[in-house]
């Protein structure tokens, strides 16, 4: 072979490897289903019953299933327990016994879903207890479980769940192990910095506000957060808070980072002309890049490509994914959603 053939043959696999490493799938959630999206438009659903299609979901977490940092495994609920399923081998196996269900004498016990470590090593949750009061008539109350209500910690290597009381609202898990919660009611609330077993925790910025829809950036170094009817983003190296936007009352939503943490975005909601209803606007580095009349969910897939799950009004129409480019805001492919594990 010469030396020109050798300098064609390299070119040709180095644009191959990077033509895989780009078109890598990522999996996202919707509620209870979990979506394997990549950017070339090959959208399927991950065949696997994530408990149900109900889903119940709190300020302590949720019974929707939660996929790991390094997407090799799925956290979910069954039984009103915590599960692990192995997507290599897609096997699963039961990480806690507390669940129990309704009886006419007896209130629940269930697990609710709080996040991932950043290492996807371990898992955060709650053991929450059920209503007491029958929802289908005046009965008399239904008695409280005894259970180690509270926040727990399940380790993947050891098998174990250890007890971890948070001081607050939790908000996320920060790479090096420690919690961001929210202590306060609503504008009053501050931002604390929780070491696993602590009960205090410091101030991450001294700027009280009712934080929300947390996301941290891949790094660790950065979030961005709903406050109130700003979009801010806040930086734990100097402890300062810039405004990416402001309007009304939840008119700007669901701040989100780029896998790489090089861009950002977020929603933004305004009224129709039909009473109640709201149309959506997609922005990305702080540009309007896509809007729609309709409601619609948002998901990076790459730096340069965004899922879009939209939802219609009327029941009868399918809803739909469409991949949208970061620059242009152009449509690169719209597919409905069918019945079946993936969408045509």
């Amino acid at each position: 072979m010469g030396f020109p053939a050798i300098i064609r043959s390299a070119l040709l696999l180095c644009s191959l490897v990077s033509f895989s490493t780009l078109a890598q799938p990522s999996l996202v959630v919707s509620e209870t289903e979990v979506w394997k999206i990549d950017p070339l438009g090959t959208i399927d659903r991950v065949d696997y019953d994530f408990g149900g299609p109900s889903l119940q979901a709190s300020l302590r977490g949720t019974t929707g299933p939660l996929v790991s940092p390094d997407q090799k495994r799925i956290a979910f609920t069954r039984d009103n327990d915590l599960w692990i399923l192995e997507l290599g081998t897609m096997s699963s196996s039961r990480a806690t016994k507390v669940g129990r269900p309704y009886t006419d004498k007896l209130a629940a016990v269930f697990v609710l879903l709080a996040s991932w470590s950043a290492d996807s090593r371990k898992v955060l949750y709650y053991i929450e207890k059920g209503e007491t009061e029958d929802p289908d008539g005046p009965g008399p109350e239904r008695e409280l479980r005894k259970a180690p209500y509270g926040d727990h910690i399940y380790d993947l290597e050891t098998q174990n769940s250890l007890a971890n009381s948070l001081p607050g609202e939790f908000l996320a898990w920060l790479p090096d192990g420690d919690f961001l919660v929210k202590k306060g009611e609503l504008e009053n609330a501050q931002l604390m910095r929780v070491h696993p077993g602590d009960k205090t925790g410091r101030l991450v910025l001294s700027e009280p506000g009712d934080y929300g829809q947390v996301e941290l950036s891949p790094d660790g170094k950065q979030l961005m957060a709903r406050r109130g009817p700003e979009i801010v983003r806040i930086d734990f190296v100097n402890g300062r808070m810039s405004t990416l936007a402001k309007g009304n009352w939840a008119e700007f939503q669901r701040p989100a980072y780029s896998p790489s943490g090089s861009h950002w975005s977020y929603l933004r909601q305004y009224p129709l002309n039909i009473r109640g209803r709201y149309g959506h606007e997609l922005l990305a580095d702080g540009v309007l890049v896509y809007r729609l009349d309709r409601d619609f969910s948002s998901y990076w897939i790459d730096d340069e490509t965004l899922a879009l799950l939209v939802y219609e009004w009327k029941a009868t129409k399918k809803r739909a994914w469409i991949l949208v480019d970061r620059k242009t805001g152009k449509e690169k492919l719209s597919k409905p959603i069918t019945d079946g594990t993936g969408s045509k």
